[in-house]
This record gives C-alpha cells, sequence and structure tokens, in this order.
C-alpha cells in the first residue's frame, strides 16, 4: 500500500473550514452586509485555496478575489465556478482570462488602451472589468487626474460592463492614521460620484458596485461598508484585537516531538551554542524550521509553542537559534516523549500574537508556510 503524504509528514498546517464559515456568518452579521467579496490570493493565503474557494462558493460571496491571473486559473481547473476578480492582470494574460471566465481589474491608461485594443481585436462579446482608483495608498490604480480620460475612452467603447469600482486602504488598521483613512474615503466617494456623473445614460458603465474595505477597514470602519467588503485573513480569524466580533481562528500549524534530550547546565544547544542555562534542561526537537516557515527571529526564548494535549498541555520556550528543517524547546517542566503533539500556532497561541512576537505581520506568517507543510 503507497504511503500518502500525511504518512510521510507529521507537520501540517489545517484549516478548518466550519470555523472560515462561521467568520463569514459573523462578519455579516457585524457589517449588515451580504455584500461579500473573499479574498483567497496567495493560494488562500497559503493555506488551501481550492477547499477555501468552494466553501466560499456555497457559502454565496459575490466574488473570489486573487492577486494574477495564474491563480484565477487554478481554482477554474479545481472546479470552482464562482465569479472570480483579477487584482493585477497582465496585459499577456488577455486571452487566459477570456478563457477561464475571469474579471480583471484594469489599474491604468496604458492597460485600459490595452485592453480595449485587445478586445477590438479578439474579443466583441460583453466583458466585465473592474477599476481600481488610487485614493492615497500610491500602489496601483489610476489616478484622480486620469479620471475624464477613463470616462471619455470607455463611453465610446462597446460592450464593457464595469462590475465594480474599488480602492485599497493603506492603514485602517492603526487608529493613529485614521485622519489619512477618512481621506482615502473621502477621495473614494468623490471618484465614484464623479464617475456615475460621467457614465450617465449608460446602465452598463453607471451601475457599478462599490468596494474599499479590507479586513481591517470592515473591523475599525464598518459604517464605510459600501457595496461589497473585501475580507481575507478576516475568514481565517487572525484580525487584530477584535475576539469581541466572536471570530475563530481557522488555521493551525502543527507537529510533534522528534527527540528529547537531556542538557547540562552552562550548555548551549544548536547553531552558535547559544542560549545556555545555569540549570539542567530537557530539549525536546521538533521537526519544523525556517525552510517550513516558522520565522528565525522566534529563536532563543522569543518563541513558544504549546506541547501536549488535554489537561497535560504547557507552553514551553524555543530555545536556541531556529535551524532550517528543526527547533529546539524547553520541556523541562512536562513529562515529554517523541511524537506528543506540538502546536505552533492556533487554539491555543494566536497567529497574531506568533507575528508579533517575530516582529512582523500575520498575513507574512501565514502566506510563508513552505509547501512541504501539509496542507489538511
Amino acid at each position: 500500500m503507497d504511503k500518502t503524504d500525511d504518512d510521510r509528514h507529521v507537520t501540517s498546517l489545517t484549516l478548518d473550514l466550519k470555523k472560515v464559515s462561521h467568520n463569514l456568518k459573523r462578519i455579516r452579521a457585524t457589517v449588515g452586509s451580504d455584500g461579500v467579496i473573499a479574498v483567497v490570493k496567495g493560494f488562500g493565503y497559503g493555506t488551501n485555496a481550492p477547499a477555501l474557494s468552494k466553501l466560499l462558493e456555497r457559502e454565496g460571496v459575490d466574488y473570489l478575489a486573487v492577486a494574477y491571473v495564474e491563480e484565477g486559473v487554478r481554482l477554474r481547473e479545481d472546479g470552482v465556478s464562482a465569479p472570480i476578480l483579477v487584482m493585477n492582470p497582465d496585459s499577456m494574460t488577455f486571452d487566459a482570462l477570456k478563457k477561464y471566465h475571469l474579471e480583471p481589474t484594469i489599474v491604468s491608461m496604458v492597460q485600459l488602451r490595452s485592453y480595449i485594443n485587445w478586445r477590438e481585436s479578439s474579443e466583441k462579446t460583453p466583458q466585465r472589468i473592474h477599476l481600481n482608483f488610487d485614493s492615497g495608498m500610491h500602489r496601483l490604480g489610476f489616478k484622480d487626474e486620469e479620471l475624464s480620460d477613463v470616462v471619455e475612452i470607455l463611453r465610446v467603447t462597446e460592450n464593457i460592463e464595469i462590475a465594480t469600482v474599488y480602492t485599497h486602504l493603506a492603514g485602517a488598521e492603526s487608529p493613529s492614521l485614521d485622519p489619512l483613512t477618512l481621506k482615502q474615503f473621502e477621495r473614494y466617494d468623490n471618484i465614484c460620484t464623479q464617475l456615475r456623473t460621467g457614465f450617465k445614460g449608460s446602465h452598463l458603465l453607471q451601475s457599478f458596485k462599490t468596494h474599499a474595505l479590507n479586513s481591517s477597514g470592515v473591523v475599525r470602519f464598518p459604517d464605510h461598508k459600501y457595496d461589497f467588503v473585501r475580507v481575507g485573513i478576516a475568514l481565517l480569524g487572525s484580525e487584530l484585537s477584535h475576539k469581541d466580533w466572536g471570530l475563530k481562528q481557522a488555521v493551525s500549524f502543527n507537529t510533534v516531538v522528534s527527540q528529547v534530550i537531556k542538557l547540562p547546565k552552562n550548555e548551549g544547544l544548536s547553531y552558535g551554542f547559544t542560549d545556555a542555562s545555569t540549570k539542567d534542561r530537557t530539549i525536546a526537537w521538533i521537526p519544523v524550521g525556517y525552510a517550513d516557515g516558522y520565522p528565525r527571529s522566534l529563536s532563543n526564548g522569543v518563541g513558544q509553542v504549546c506541547v501536549g494535549k488535554g489537561a497535560e498541555k504547557f507552553m514551553a520556550k524555543v530555545v536556541g537559534r531556529i535551524c532550517m528543517d528543526l527547533t529546539a524547546i524547553d520541556v523541562t517542566e512536562g513529562n515529554v516523549k517523541a511524537g506528543d503533539p506540538v502546536e505552533l500556532f492556533g487554539e491555543e497561541i494566536s497567529l497574531n500574537e506568533i507575528a508579533a512576537k517575530a516582529g512582523t505581520i500575520s498575513y507574512e506568517i501565514i502566506s510563508n508556510i513552505h509547501q512541504r507543510v501539509v496542507r489538511k
């Protein structure tokens, strides 16, 4: 009998789809809107994009959103049929957009002209597009001064429907940046008003939907919900400091103990012989390292994991330097043996806690979990 991936690997990233469903319901209830664009870019933030997308499709989200065309193509090949918004398509992928029924975001005048030229030469049927406007983040998106040109070009182009017009918030998670976020809302509202005026008389152009709120924006600015909310990591229950919403952490990173050793006092360990102690210690090695996406910055007592289960579980500090494939933890206070379960983040240790200790954000932690880690 052939071994499965689960037989060969002991480190796993588990996505709890029931908790994702719960989080979606909580977001809809709290914001008071059924209009949801579910962001599943980065292969579902490093989890399981097909499984996540199929669940969200069953839950009736309005759109799935990906960054690049290849992500949308993979979802189509995996049997996902929900509308898919592509946030950053390249002109070389316009044929694939058509073939796989993906809806492109247009972000610049150069891209708009390229898209219209492609349509005139290869595609005459009605096509839905999305427009991204820069309201202050200064990343992708049309500029204010290009608005009249956008209107002029699209008004004389046949069979194009503007599905949505949207913007990205640059600092919605930070109260100190609220004045700038509010200014973004003001600029975005003005852009939408001018577009509706400019497209007056054309139902395909002026009946677009709106969205600006990302996960942090939904949490902190629910009164600015627009037609859709655009959420990704909040669906995984990892939005910062809002447990009062009743969100559940839907992703866990787990492994098992590989080996337990006794370490005499005054002995360092791992590369560099670091993290010596004045006391004898019991050390457990776990088969996960920075190649798996467990940050090296958690070395030398910065990070901690949860060892064991039930009444016997306890927190154990990371000791020494995290290696490419292995991490040492201090289990002196517990009765630990090879094979015991270890949680890196999940029910006991939040993803946000790990990110804070590593000096980064939860998005980076979860999207960096390597593909050799089994997805469940």
